[in-house]
C-alpha cells in the first residue's frame, strides 16, 4: 500500500571510532568514537534535526549508542527513548578479536584460496558468529520493526543506528540471497552495495502491508543511499576508506568488521 501512510527508516552507520582509525578490531569497551566521530555525529544531527524521530534503536556498542543519542540530541522535536537492541551489533570475529584489519584479510585470502570462502560475506571465522546468525538477527530486527510500523496509525520516524559489516550482511541477505521476507524497490546491488561510511545513512521508506497481503514480502523503498552531505568540507582520516583503496574492492572492500 504505497500511500503517505507508510513510514521511514534512517538506517546510520556509526561515527569514526578507535578501531577505524588504528585499522584494529578492538572489543566493544574499547571502540568508542573518536574526536572526528564526535563531530560527524553533530554535524549529522543538525543535518537531522529537522526530523521528527518517534521511534530509536541502536546496537549496545558505545560507539553505536553515543552516535544515536548525539543526533537525537540534536533534534528540534521531543526525542523518544532510545532502544538498544542486541541484534544490531556488529558481527563478533572470534579468534580475529584484537587483529588487525591486514591480519584478518591475510585470513580471508588463505580461507578463499583453499575454497573455503568466495567473499568476505560468507567468510567464516574461528569462534566468531556465523553469517547466518548474524543475518538471522538482522533480518529478524527488521521484519519485528516492519510489523509493528503496519499497526500505528501515523507515519513515523525511525532512528537506527548500526555497524557497516552488519548492514551490508542485511543488505546482501535480502538482494543476494533472496530473502523471502523483503523486497528492495530503487536499489541496485550491483552499482549502491559498497562500503556505507561513518555516519552516512539510507533513508527507507517501508510499505506497509494490507491486511489481505500478510504473507507477501515486504517492499522497502530507496530513498537516499550512502547520504553523507553533512560531511562536505570535513577533513577526514579516511581511515576505512584509504585502507578499501587497497585494490581488493570485490571483497566488499576487505571489510571484515566495522
Amino acid at each position: 500500500m504505497d500511500t503517505d501512510e507508510n513510514s521511514t527508516i534512517y538506517l546510520v552507520r556509526h561515527g569514526e571510532s578507535m578501531g577505524n582509525i588504528r585499522r584494529i578490531l578492538l572489543s566493544p569497551e574499547e571502540d568508542v568514537l573518536t574526536e572526528t566521530g564526535q563531530e560527524q555525529v553533530e554535524r549529522l544531527g543538525k543535518h537531522l534535526s529537522d526530523v521528527k524521530f518517534s521511534l530509536a534503536f541502536s546496537s549496545d556498542y558505545q560507539r553505536a549508542m553515543a552516535t544515536a543519542n548525539g543526533v537525537l540530541k540534536a533534534s528540534q522535536d521531543l526525542i523518544p527513548e532510545l532502544t538498544q537492541d542486541i541484534r544490531l551489533r556488529e558481527r563478533f570475529c572470534g579468534e580475529l578479536e584484537g587483529k588487525t584489519y591486514q591480519e584478518g584479510l591475510m585470513c580471508f585470502q588463505e580461507a578463499k584460496a583453499k575454497g573455503e570462502a568466495t567473499s568476505v560475506l560468507d567468510f567464516e571465522t574461528k569462534g566468531g558468529e556465523s553469517i547466518s546468525s548474524l543475518s538471522d538477527r538482522l533480518i529478524g530486527f527488521l521484519k519485528e520493526l516492519c510489523d509493528k510500523l503496519d499497526n500505528v496509525e501515523t507515519t513515523q520516524n525511525v532512528l537506527i543506528i548500526s555497524h557497516s559489516f552488519a548492514v551490508a550482511t542485511l543488505l546482501n541477505c535480502i538482494s543476494v540471497k533472496n530473502s523471502q521476507e523483503f523486497i528492495l524497490r530503487n536499489w541496485n546491488h550491483e552499482k549502491d552495495f559498497k562500503v556505507m561510511e561513518n555516519t552516512c545513512y539510507m533513508k527507507i521508506k517501508v510499505i506497509k502491508k494490507l491486511p489481505e497481503a500478510t504473507d507477501s514480502p515486504r517492499i522497502l523503498e530507496f530513498m537516499a543511499k550512502h547520504q553523507g552531505d553533512h560531511l562536505k568540507e570535513m577533513v577526514i582520516s579516511g581511515s576505512f576508506s584509504s585502507f578499501t583503496k587497497a585494490g581488493i574492492g570485490k571483497d566488499y572492500n576487505a571489510c571484515v568488521q566495522q
